[in-house]
């Protein structure tokens, strides 16, 4: 609800226009018989060169169990914490059996520490789309000021947590990613590009 609430946001202010001036915009269909077309045009557009923005929510069809390779996902951006929705029977009723075993058994999580737990395994399947062998790269953004608390960045994984930056502004952030996609040896993008086709 809240990536359809963006994108028509985004299409009222003209932002939308003016991504795809730059790059196709795909959107992960909320029909499961929808996402192979998706994923096929996402795919040919990455490999015509044009490139393309692929729009997934934490805990969608996209975010696990599909196998972005290289060049298919350079960068991913986590807008928000991806808890899990308290309006759920099933999120409700964990929670307040595991507060119930945990009055017994001090060992037990309690039901805010697996709430927590959920919403750092979405965000780690998310990124976990980027990096997928030690010869990728990519960039990870998280658009959220909670990310630049400690507590946050423990819940991430391991191999990310020391290259964490903060930044106050955008302009930082896109100087940064500039710098940071001009310094991939233009040998190791031949090989990725060979071992692709």
């Amino acid at each position: 609800v809240q990536m359809r609430t963006l994108l028509q946001k985004w299409k009222e202010s003209d932002v939308y226009k003016k991504i795809e001036e730059v790059k196709k915009v795909f959107v992960e269909p909320s029909k499961s018989h929808e996402l192979a077309q998706v994923l096929l045009d996402y795919s040919q557009s990455i490999k015509s060169g044009k490139g393309g923005l692929l729009l997934a929510v934490c805990r969608g069809k996209l975010c696990e169990g599909v196998d972005f390779t290289d060049r298919q996902c350079r960068a991913v951006i986590v807008a928000g914490l991806p808890y899990p929705n308290l309006k759920s029977k099933r999120v409700s009723l964990k929670r307040a059996l595991l507060e119930t075993l945990r009055r017994e058994d001090s060992s037990v999580i309690s039901g805010d520490e697996w709430y927590s737990q959920q919403m750092a395994r979405a965000v780690n399947q998310t990124i976990g789309r980027v990096i997928r062998h030690r010869h990728d790269f990519g960039a990870v953004i998280f658009a959220d000021t909670r990310f630049s608390h400690q507590r946050q960045i423990s819940e991430l994984s391991a191999w990310l947590r020391p290259v964490v930056r903060n930044y106050r502004d955008f302009g930082h952030v896109l100087s940064d990613l500039t710098g940071f996609f001009s310094t991939i040896p233009g040998e190791l993008l031949q090989q990725m590009k060979a071992v692709e086709e």
